[in-house]
């Protein structure tokens, strides 16, 4: 019986593995199709691919590396790592307007972030692992997978914790001296802070946002650049974690561009609101800092996802003008 159940073992390994790289294969077709159709969610439907294709893969991989000996220890073990894949799979919903983050308890959130953070990081060890394991196998060197995979588990686990405690913590601020050509003396000593990449969520929340903006304004910055990403949700979901930032203050502004994220979640409704916020989102498009008789050039293009235009945001500046370019 022993040994029908570790063939058993052996070939539910096996199907995991193939059932990730079918899921892959599919997944790399759809993305392809959806850029010919140029549809503006591809990238997220190729995250969300090559995240349940890993879980299957590593799914696999953990069965390898824990030492099952009965039907019911299998049972328990499959149904976790079925439950995770699937869990992760519908967490993202399409709507209407993009894609939907289904709102869960915070801890819930934390664990599956956790878990997407796990499967990207592994990514790379696991084709390493493989590509090693292959190796050894066409020149008959002796490689321990058991212990590769407990290794990989290991590595990729602290390395995942370590990466959601640094994207959740309240960011630094960390100064640096930029020369402008042609930026005239009336700017000299001009404090410019750049936020960008916010991703405001269920897990950076209205505290998360409160801390940064009480950060931001304690530095009394003269103007203020957001270069696109800045929430993961819908107007209905995340309204009140982002609707902090109307506290921002700046001498000359604050201005933004599109990222990516804008285009997932709402786009229509997100940049309502950034304007009844006070962000100017520029949109192939610039403005002018004046300061005296001296100006200076904040020029803005969207995400790839949309069709930026450099030279149109640009378009009919004076020569030799300084610029500021806002691009995600």
């Amino acid at each position: 019986i022993e040994f029908y159940f570790q063939i058993i073992v052996q070939y539910s390994i096996l199907l995991m593995e193939c059932v990730g790289v079918i899921i892959l294969l599919f997944t790399t077709a759809k993305s392809i199709w959806g850029c010919i159709k140029r549809d503006s969610t591809v990238r997220l439907i190729l995250a969300k691919g090559i995240a349940l294709a890993l879980e299957f893969k590593l799914g696999g991989e953990v069965l390898r590396t824990v030492i099952v000996r009965e039907w019911s220890e299998m049972a328990i073990l499959g149904a976790v790592i079925l439950l995770i894949s699937l869990s992760k799979s519908f967490l993202y919903q399409r709507t209407a307007t993009g894609f939907e983050i289904i709102e869960l308890p915070k801890i819930i959130f934390l664990i599956l972030s956790l878990i997407f953070s796990f499967l990207i990081v592994a990514l790379g060890f696991v084709i390493l692992k493989d590509f090693i394991w292959v190796i050894c196998r066409i020149f008959k060197f002796k490689f321990n997978a058991h212990l590769a995979s407990v290794l990989i588990l290991i590595i990729c686990s602290a390395l995942s914790i370590y990466g959601i405690y640094e994207g959740t913590k309240v960011p630094n601020i960390k100064k640096y001296n930029v020369n402008i050509p042609g930026l005239d003396k009336n700017f000299n000593g001009m404090k410019i802070i750049m936020l960008v990449d916010l991703h405001i969520s269920e897990l950076n929340n209205f505290e998360f946002v409160r801390k940064i903006v009480n950060k931001v304004n304690a530095v009394e910055p003269d103007l203020i650049l957001m270069p696109g990403d800045f929430v993961d949700g819908s107007v209905k979901a995340r309204y009140n974690d982002v609707k902090e930032l109307k506290n921002l203050r700046a001498k000359f502004g604050v201005y933004g561009s599109t990222g990516n994220h804008e285009y997932y979640f709402d786009l229509e409704g997100w940049l309502k609101e950034f304007e009844n916020f006070g962000i100017k989102i520029l949109n192939n498009e610039h403005v002018q800092i004046i300061s005296g008789d001296s100006k200076l050039i904040i020029a803005g293009t969207p995400d790839q996802h949309d069709s930026p235009k450099i030279d149109e945001a640009v378009k009919n500046i004076p020569e030799n003008s300084p610029i500021i370019l806002l691009a995600h």
